[in-house]
């Protein structure tokens, strides 16, 4: 379970990064579309093509991420750990928003990750 939380902290650190990144991109884009494109996002945007050349790698890094990660006995053992929990849950009363966000903090995983790995798998 440690290592989990461990590999969570370190994909949360390079998601902020990533994210910070594209944040200061689109600020720049935005400055030069005003000054140099006189606030018209038509012309010439260097920031545009770096923005766009990120957003990309970032898509294809989440791509291989997930099928390595997903391998289809993980997502077999995962949706049936997901599946039993939420009966268990149910057992007690209504499951909240609160309980599942934490139970996703728990486990280093969410669930759109899942049904993604799912789909992804013909499950």
């Amino acid at each position: 379970m440690e290592e989990t939380k461990t590999h969570k902290i370190g994909r949360s650190n390079m998601t902020n990064s990533i994210e910070k990144e594209i944040a200061e991109l689109k600020t720049k884009m935005v400055n030069y579309d005003n000054l140099q494109n006189e606030g018209s996002s038509d012309g010439y945007n260097p920031y545009r093509d770096q923005l766009k050349t990120l957003l990309n790698k970032v898509s294809l890094a989440k791509n291989i991420t997930q099928d390595i990660e997903w391998t289809k006995e993980v997502t077999i053992q995962r949706r049936e750990e997901w599946k039993q929990w939420v009966l268990k849950v149910q057992e007690n009363g209504k499951v909240s928003a609160k309980t599942v966000d934490n139970k996703q903090d728990l486990q280093g995983w969410v669930l759109s990750d899942l049904r993604t790995a799912i789909k992804n798998h013909n499950l």
